[in-house]
């Protein structure tokens, strides 16, 4: 599901039809669901291009709930539990974050500078705004029935609307392989050709940066600084490759996965849902660099250089 096209003119380069333009077809993303598309496909009608921009007929799924493009006086009402917001910075008007969540989760972010974290480029960027006199405006999106879907949003804004240069998240996005990046018409597998064997070529991706190398170097220094050993590595994935050590009722892992750059995020969970192996999740994220999730079943960072957290 989730093939979206629509009539891009004249900035391709592609040779003109007879009015001197070309109207061409343009695979943005694939997606799981039927849902996560239809609330891609109302994001972009609305929020991105505007409705009254395009020859669609229809204004797409749940379009009440997704804000008009270049609107941001009007209040969006929830809807759904699930939304996506931006941060806008008052000194430029720029979108520097996009995010998804819960509740209050799009204000929480400045409290971390409070608390004085200011350690991800994100914080750097919030507290430089404060310090200036500026403000960081965060602007709510859309809401949405499910997270997945809220997810597939997420990854879309970040990838092909803003471009993940141009922001501060630390994460790449749900199912960001399969998204168009912003800028790229080029023809591109897992996307326009998704039957050319994702798997193969992401195993192919892990001998071609040696991720086992590059796990090993992080292994070595974690090991030697921490008096901590590993269990090993877990190779039988093709989209990625898992250091990892149990103890506990504790997984501590260390996880890169099959790019076409070197990346790796650090993760703790229980390996049960007994609240002693939970409390024991949240007591080592609250004295660490992790954050722990729903009640201390996990924790996670995605740092440039993991050991460094692993610290």
């Amino acid at each position: 599901w989730g093939i979206f096209k629509w009539p891009q003119v004249g900035d391709f380069g592609w040779p003109p039809g007879r009015s001197g333009y070309s109207v061409s077809e343009l695979v943005i993303g694939r997606f799981d669901t039927e849902g996560e598309a239809y609330a891609v496909e109302s994001m972009l009608i609305h929020w991105v291009y505007g409705i009254e921009n395009l020859t669609n007929e229809q204004s797409g799924h749940g379009s009440k709930s997704v804000r008009k493009k270049d609107d941001l006086a009007s209040t969006l009402y929830p809807i759904h539990s699930s939304y996506v917001y931006i941060l806008m910075d008052s000194r430029d008007a720029s979108v520097f974050y996009v995010g998804k969540g819960k509740d209050s989760r799009a204000f929480q972010h400045e409290k971390e500078i409070q608390r004085g974290l200011i350690e991800t480029e994100k914080q750097q960027r919030i507290e430089s705004i404060l310090r200036s006199g500026g403000t960081v405006i965060p602007i709510f999106l859309g809401y949405y029935r499910t997270e997945r879907q809220a997810l597939a949003v997420e990854s879309t804004l970040i990838h092909l609307v803003y471009g993940r240069e141009t922001l501060t998240n630390d994460q790449s996005g749900h199912g960001c392989l399969f998204i168009r990046p912003k800028g790229n018409y080029s023809n591109l597998q897992g996307i326009d050709e998704p039957e050319l064997g994702y798997c193969e070529r992401r195993a192919e991706d892990r001998e071609r940066n040696n991720i086992i190398g590059f796990l090993s170097e992080i292994r070595d220094v974690v090991e030697r600084e921490c008096n901590f050993k590993f269990d090993g590595f877990d190779t039988h994935n093709p989209r990625h490759t898992y250091l990892y050590k149990i103890y506990k009722g504790v997984k501590f892992t260390i996880v890169s996965h099959h790019t076409s750059r070197r990346t790796a995020a650090v993760t703790i969970e229980a390996i049960d849902t007994q609240e002693v192996n939970k409390r024991r999740v949240r007591y080592i994220c609250d004295n660490t660099n992790l954050e722990w999730k729903d009640g201390g079943r996990y924790g996670r960072i995605m740092p440039a250089k993991p050991y460094r957290m692993c610290l």
